[in-house]
């Protein structure tokens, strides 16, 4: 798991932004866990500035969070090459030869 950052405070009713500390971003969606490694929601949106940009959470219902906890995000998982399929060279299409 990555650490995202601590829980700076409560935005629209439902969101909590949290100051993200660094790294590499989150995808959006990605599943947020507290440090007892506890579900409590997800990435909804990524905000502010490029160099301290913030995100923000939609918490799980009956979540408990507090402003100042430390939230982590699950480690992204290494996407598999396509690769080219066997026989496929390069089409052509019209023209000379």
């Amino acid at each position: 798991m990555l650490r995202l950052g601590p829980v700076v405070k409560r935005a629209k009713p439902g969101l909590l932004l949290v100051e993200f500390e660094g790294g590499k971003l989150p995808r959006l969606g990605a599943r947020v866990y507290d440090s007892s490694r506890n579900l409590v929601g997800s990435v909804a949106d990524i905000i502010g500035p490029v160099e301290r940009p913030f995100i923000v959470i939609k918490p799980r219902e009956g979540a408990v969070l507090e402003e100042g906890m430390v939230l982590y995000v699950e480690a992204p998982r290494p996407r598999r090459g396509r690769g080219r399929r066997p026989g496929r060279g390069k089409r052509r299409r019209g023209g000379r030869k």
